[in-house]
């Protein structure tokens, strides 16, 4: 009768074409970097399943170097990020314990909306690069000198944001926000109610959750010269142009679903598709909904990389604690100058 860890080594070779390896472990695959650690569930016998930790060794190779029980992976709150915590690693194994570092999960499958979005990840998946660039809102009510949204030096950003269309992206979105008339933030649909002052808490009519959004001025009116996207952006780049927050009762800041996640924009499944690994999101404003677009594509699985040079704040005092937040979510805040970007220049000579 095999051991479990000669099932699971039956079963990754047959997956991978490897071969066990007699001291450095199984080689899975190829394309980290060394020092980089990443934990995965793997289905072994009939509903049985356990997780392997793969570690990349100096050759820039995985290796499947240990296994340990079903808890070796642990959710951590929402955002699709899993903290691989020190658990005794199965019997059957005979493995000691092991204290295994935070990492990030990319590929989710289609059933995102489960807590464990990056259980079950592809060996593929999780050695593959296929970047995509979500422009968010780049829109003359979001830009100066007559947006009645106008983020401070917003317009500033588009020469850098048209250079990046211009790298070897996967896929390169741009989102729209496109209201109705009467859209549930704008300050003029409550009595009594003032921009930028005011608050408004929205309570789903079914389950009873609520949500508190900021109240706005009139902006993005479908259709309207507010809403079009900056006539400086290189729309001939764009492969898709995404339109949210058409439903008048909610608030949409992600560009992949509104707070209650009912109104989902299809992103999600459009990044699945096309075999997205990694999202990078540049855009207006970073305070809100650059902020929410990031988050949700961590949260769904999605490394995720906001390139802080190429959007800017609706608040500018509040860039650095935004910044922050962002990073205890597992999402990557750095310049479009930094190596973050080398990866995906390096797919043109592929």
């Amino acid at each position: 009768m095999p051991t479990l860890k000669a099932t699971l080594l039956l079963v990754l070779a047959a997956v991978t074409g490897a071969a066990a390896a007699p001291a450095g472990g199984t080689r899975i695959g190829h394309g980290c970097g060394p020092g980089e650690y990443m934990c995965s569930s793997y289905q072994v016998i009939s509903d049985r399943e356990t997780d392997g930790l793969l570690t990349c060794n100096s050759q820039g190779e995985w290796i499947l170097s240990a296994f340990c029980n079903r808890d070796c992976c642990r959710d951590e709150t929402r955002q699709g990020r899993k903290v691989a915590c020190q658990q005794t690693a199965d019997p059957t194994a005979g493995l000691a314990s092991a204290s295994f570092r935070p990492h990030l999960f990319a590929g989710a499958p289609p059933s995102t909306s489960l807590p464990h979005a990056a259980d079950n990840i592809s060996l593929a998946a999780m050695t593959a690069f296929n970047p995509a660039l979500i422009v968010v809102d780049l829109q003359e009510d979001f830009c100066p000198p007559h947006g009645s949204l106008a983020v401070p030096d917003g317009r500033s950003i588009v020469p850098l944001i048209n250079s990046l269309l211009t790298l070897p992206f996967a896929l390169r979105i741009a989102t729209r926000d496109w209201h109705p008339p009467d859209h549930v933030s704008f300050a003029h649909t409550h009595p009594s109610a003032a921009p930028f002052t005011s608050c408004h808490t929205i309570t789903h009519p079914r389950t009873g959750q609520q949500y508190t959004t900021t109240l706005w001025p009139a902006h993005c009116v479908a259709d309207t010269p507010g809403a079009q996207l900056l006539p400086e952006l290189d729309m001939m780049r764009v492969d898709r142009v995404l339109d949210k927050g058409r439903a008048v009762d909610r608030e949409m800041y992600s560009a992949f679903t509104d707070p209650f996640g009912e109104s989902d924009s299809g992103l999600g499944a459009l990044l699945r598709r096309e075999g997205v690994t990694d999202v990078y999101v540049v855009g207006l404003a970073l305070d809100y909904c650059v902020r929410a677009t990031a988050e949700d594509a961590a949260r769904l699985g999605f490394r995720t990389v906001v390139l802080g040079d190429a959007t800017r704040a609706v608040s500018p005092d509040t860039y650095e604690q935004v910044v922050e937040e962002l990073k205890s979510h597992g999402i990557d805040v750095v310049l479009s100058t930094s190596s973050a970007l080398e990866k995906v220049r390096a797919l043109a000579y592929t």
